[in-house]
């Protein structure tokens, strides 16, 4: 990070995406810890899904790593749109801003991450 182009908004997109995705997280598991019950296959597909495109996020912010970012915004951006059609994950996970600020600010974090030289496309080590 010596060479970061863009002064102190780089640690504040990057923080700010993992507190919204953690927050993204608290709300999807107090969502199936109070719906459990009405829930249906499909609807645990969807928080699958959902949990698996918030896991690769935070992984991709923790790890400043360039795929994982770019996965999370691609599933992101597929299940807002599919979901849109289906009204099954926007209306059961958490409001529309959380995401599209999520996603938006994805997007902005991914550009600063390719302008820095963080382009990797492996496997993150833990």
């Amino acid at each position: 990070m010596a060479d970061n182009k863009f002064g102190l908004l780089y640690p504040f997109v990057r923080l700010t995406i993992a507190i919204l995705i953690i927050l993204m997280i608290i709300l999807q598991l107090k969502m199936v810890i109070d719906y459990y019950d009405m829930f249906t296959a499909s609807h645990f597909l969807w928080i699958i899904f959902s949990f698996i495109s918030l896991l690769i996020g935070i992984i991709g912010v923790w790890k400043e790593h360039f795929l994982f970012t770019l996965l999370f915004l691609i599933i992101g951006i597929i299940l807002v749109m599919i979901g849109r059609f289906t009204a099954t994950w926007i209306d059961y996970s958490y409001n529309d801003g959380l995401v599209m600020a999520t996603l938006i600010l994805s997007a902005v974090y991914l550009y600063m991450l390719h302008e820095n030289g963080h382009r990797e496309m492996n496997m993150p080590r833990f």
